[in-house]
Formats: structure tokens, C-alpha cells, sequence
């Protein structure tokens, strides 16, 4: 299947006075039913044409074989994902820069580095427990964001691995991910860290900062974005080992929960 154009810490978890042991045991927050974030249908999302693969590698080679898609034409390589196809943990990310374009392989930079480094920290293996791909599969020129005409083309690809690899919890980092599969058109410093379970879908999406903000603003200073993602992934990692422990069939109130892999807090290597 060839589609064209038409067929289409950081640390500081004493940020809210608990500490990382404390969070988990408390499990993730929940939003009071008033502030409960419904998906919002957008024109260009009800325009988009659907696509249906029947298999992940249907799909990856309908990608690799890509030709007619609205970036195409500015030379970049299409960079699909990085991770397991099994992963119950999935993060969408916006769309490929330089490194990644070079590459082939996305969030494989400095905002990939630091994202590995915080996905470590929260207990989890960027290889064996996370698949990480892009909403857009092509870099935009000079970095600039995607338009939302890209957005559109390129989202039912996007659709379809979420079908396929079938995560349990879903990340957007960054507003264009989230606005293109949540429909939210806040902000996502008013949004940030908040479950959205009424998509449709079955799964748990959470909107969290990009990796590359959290670069631009290294205060590490309770309340700042570095300390609230910190407290997002240790909330994301209650919420994980709490469906894994129901679908393992041991759900006994959190005992079936391994935090051991959490650590206290993420260390920065060679990201300052």
C-alpha cells in the first residue's frame, strides 16, 4: 500500500510535599468530573481520510515506501519509531529535527537523550518498555512547526500505530501532539499532567512537556516545569504498574506494583 497526496528534575518531587515513595503509594492523580478534558473534533481532523493496514509491518513499509506526502519535497527521510512494538507505554512526540532526521530514528538527540534519561529514572526500559514515534514523519524545513495541513495528512499513520501497537498509556509531548490526538486547545502548562480516558479508544493519554522545554528552562527550582515532569512520570508510573497489575490478574491494591526501578530522582548526563 503506496499512499499519495489525494489518498489522503527534575527531581524535586517535594514540588507538592510528597516525596517520589509517597506519590507512587498515593497513585496518580485524578481530575474532579468538572475538569475532565473531552476530545474536541477539529475540521481538518474530520477531514482527514482514514487508513486501515493489517499488520504493524504493513504499516512501516506503506512509511518506508512513502511518496507524495506534503514534506517530500524539502528532502528529509521519513523517521518512523524507535522502542518495542509490544510496549504498553507509547510517546508521541512532535516531529523529527535535524538529528533525527540524519538518523532516521526519532527523539535520538539532545531531547532524546533526556527523555531515555527521565523514562530511567520513572523504572522504565526506553528499548524493551516504550515505543516512541512522531506525529509528523517528516522534518519540517529549518525546524519550523508542522502547519496543520501536514498535521492532518500525516496523523491517520499515527492512528493506525497507536491501533496497531495497542498502548496502554499514551504521552504527547509538546501541544502539537496533543492538540492533533486530544482535540485540547489550552495550553499545555494549564494541562499538563492530567489524564484524558474519554478518547474513545480504551487508553490513558497525558499531556507532558516536551523534552527540548525542559532543555530551554533548566531551573530546577520547585514548581518549574523540570520538577512538575518529574512528578508526571512517577504519576505515570503508578498509573502503569496499576493496569499491568490487572492484567497480570493481580490486582491486590498495589502489592503487585514494582517501584523498585524508580529512582529518587532523573540525573542529567550530557544534558545541561
Amino acid at each position: 500500500m503506496r499512499p499519495d497526496a489525494r489518498g489522503l528534575s527534575l527531581l524535586l518531587p517535594c514540588a507538592i510535599g510528597w516525596s517520589p515513595r509517597e506519590l507512587l503509594c498515593h497513585g496518580p492523580r485524578r481530575l474532579p468530573a468538572r475538569n475532565s478534558r473531552q476530545r474536541v473534533s477539529t475540521r481538518a481532523e474530520s477531514s482527514t481520510p482514514a487508513l486501515r493496514f493489517a499488520s504493524f509491518d504493513e504499516l512501516r513499509g506503506a512509511l518506508m515506501t512513502l511518496s507524495g506526502d506534503p514534506l517530500e519535497a524539502h528532502g528529509g527521510r521519513v523517521v518512523h519509531f524507535r522502542g518495542s512494538q509490544d510496549a504498553k507505554l507509547m510517546v508521541v512526540g512532535e516531529a523529527p529535527g535535524a538529528t533525527e532526521d540524519e538518523l532516521g530514528i526519532p527523539y535520538c538527540g539532545r531531547s532524546g537523550k533526556l527523555l531515555d534519561q527521565i523514562l530511567t529514572a520513572a523504572g522504565f526500559d526506553p528499548t524493551a518498555d516504550v515505543y516512541v514515534s512522531n506525529l509528523v514523519k517528516r522534518r519540517p524545513p529549518d525546524n519550523r512547526d508542522p502547519t496543520a495541513q501536514e498535521i492532518a495528512w500525516y496523523k491517520p499513520f499515527l492512528l493506525e500505530e497507536l491501533r496497531l501497537v495497542d498502548p496502554a498509556i499514551v504521552l504527547c509531548t509538546g501541544r502539537h501532539s496533543m492538540k492533533a490526538l486530544l482535540g485540547e486547545q489550552s495550553g499545555i502548562t494549564k494541562v499538563r499532567g492530567q489524564w484524558y480516558d474519554q478518547v474513545g479508544d480504551g487508553r490513558l493519554y497525558m499531556p507532558v512537556f516536551h523534552p527540548s522545554f525542559l532543555l530551554r528552562n533548566p531551573s530546577r527550582e520547585p514548581g518549574k516545569p523540570k520538577s512538575l515532569t518529574w512528578v508526571d512520570f512517577q504519576t505515570v508510573r503508578a498509573k502503569y504498574d496499576e493496569i499491568m497489575s490487572i492484567r497480570a490478574g493481580s490486582a491486590d491494591g498495589g502489592k503487585g506494583s514494582d517501584t523498585d526501578g524508580v529512582a529518587e530522582e532523573w540525573v542529567e548526563m550530557d544534558c545541561p
